[in-house]
């Protein structure tokens, strides 16, 4: 008798919402009515298929005076179903009846799959960069309702409107981008290398075949590194930090090279500048000056000379990429600007402009050294008498001054130190400290036995000239 009335409350709420596309409201009695029933008449009246994965047990508990709109049937039912532990869900054009307990082994709650707001913070990379991915995959999308994001650049965020389905795919891949970038700490040296004064101090010290065989920095640093007995100190204190041996001596050897040249005036430190980069992001560093450039002359009632202002010096550019076995690929450009000054009366100055554009693979620590910039240069010399030369205004008598042609080398030399992902720039910074410690003790070495060299060669060159004398005197 109960089955049959229930029936019959079926039978009449099915032709109650015959008037459904007339008015868009249905009347109901929603007293006796099991939830099961009511779940067959949602799905009449909305014209969806409903699967009840679990039988739903209880009597709806809704109070009703006046008919339901259309739009408000499926918050009755997916309120109902809540309070005797169940859930709507959506898969495709299909909603699911599902037990609470069971809701991992189908879709994601969806509440219905009703539009809503979400507001995304990026913590990592630039929210734009991340806008204009999601929008491509969005524009390729065949659905009828696609979201709309919206960019909060003051904030770096995100804002995303649509169907929590949509919404809850493109937060997914957001966090899939928005990842912490590993970044790369770039140190580079911009030097001038003197070509005289190189070979001076090579066949003052006495290194065999020097002058022979040139005066780059690689000829310098190759002519050290082969004195014998001189050998970088232990780097058993680096050996935690992940660098190649070989590379850490070749790198150490190439910097104590660097000073001992400072040292003896052969070479210069133009710039010492330090860049942190983001991985496979470009980067720059630039060292000059902004100059007035006179670009002509207005002639009349007074002469005015018109000017413009130029940067004049050195632009590095960098990229790097980093690979999974600790190298890195550095996109290096180099553009050097510079101004000749005509020696004309009135007549505009030319600009000179060198650039080089290379791309190099380098292990992490590894030296990148980019020559071939060279530049003419008059320098002054002077000579004198040793210790009279320094004698206060008689001195002048015993020292002479002579102008010759130089060949000026500017070299610049790039090294990449990677950060790790769990390290900070600190970490960095304590071992470029280490490094330079070893370089400083390593150049001590260095100096002590290019000094012995020098001793030697004077001793067997006095040698020499008493051997001639006491030829000449028989």
């Amino acid at each position: 008798m109960r089955n049959f009335h229930s029936l019959i409350l079926l039978v009449v709420a099915i032709l109650f919402q015959l008037n459904l596309f007339a008015n868009q409201e249905v009347k109901i009695n929603f007293k006796n009515l099991d939830t099961e029933n009511l779940i067959k008449i949602t799905s009449k009246i909305v014209q969806k298929d409903i699967l009840i994965t679990s039988k739903v047990e209880g009597k709806v508990q809704y109070i009703s005076n006046k008919p339901i709109n259309k739009k408000n049937i499926l918050d009755i039912l997916r309120y109902d179903l809540q309070s005797k532990g169940f859930s709507l869900l959506i898969r495709d054009d299909i909603f699911l009846v599902v037990k609470d307990g069971n809701l991992l082994k189908y879709d994601k709650k969806l509440s219905l799959n009703t539009p809503r707001v979400e507001v995304l913070p990026i913590k990592n990379v630039d929210s734009k960069l991340i806008v204009q991915i999601v929008k491509d995959i969005i524009t390729n999308q065949k659905t009828k309702d696609k979201p709309y994001l919206s960019l909060d650049e003051q904030n770096n965020r995100v804002v995303i409107y649509g169907l929590e389905e949509d919404i809850d795919t493109i937060t997914q891949i957001i966090k899939q981008l928005d990842t912490p970038q590993q970044q790369v700490y770039v140190e580079a040296k911009i030097i001038e290398i003197s070509e005289t004064k190189t070979q001076n101090i090579g066949l003052e010290y006495g290194l065999n075949g020097f002058y022979s065989t040139g005066s780059s920095l690689n000829t310098f640093a190759s002519s050290l590194n082969s004195l014998g007995g001189v050998t970088p100190l232990s780097l058993a204190e680096l050996s935690s930090y992940g660098y190649s041996p070989a590379i850490l001596k070749s790198s150490i050897a190439l910097g104590a090279t660097i000073n001992l040249l400072k040292e003896n005036k052969a070479l210069e430190v133009v710039s010492e500048p330090s860049i942190l980069c983001i991985n496979n992001k470009e980067s720059s560093i630039y060292v000059g000056e902004t100059r007035s450039i006179p670009t002509g002359t207005t002639v009349g009632t007074t002469t005015t000379t018109n000017y413009e202002r130029e940067d004049i010096g050195l632009r590095l550019t960098i990229k790097p990429r980093l690979s999974s076995n600790d190298k890195v690929t550095l996109d290096i450009k180099t553009i050097i600007e510079d101004v000749k000054l005509s020696t004309t009366t009135n007549s505009v100055p030319d600009t000179n402009k060198k650039e080089v554009l290379t791309t190099a693979i380098v292990s992490n620590g590894e030296n990148v050294i980019i020559g071939g910039l060279i530049k003419n240069k008059l320098e002054t010399s002077e000579y004198k008498v040793p210790l009279l030369g320094d004698i206060p205004l008689l001195g002048n008598l015993f020292k002479s001054n002579y102008d010759y042609d130089d060949k000026i080398n500017l070299v610049i030399i790039v090294t990449p130190y990677i950060v790790p992902k769990s390290k900070d720039l600190t970490y960095i910074a304590q071992q470029l400290s280490q490094l330079k410690n070893i370089e400083n003790n390593y150049t001590k070495e260095l100096e002590k036995k290019l000094t012995q060299n020098k001793l030697e060669i004077q001793n067997n060159q006095e040698l020499y000239n008493n051997r001639v004398k006491d030829i000449l005197n028989k």
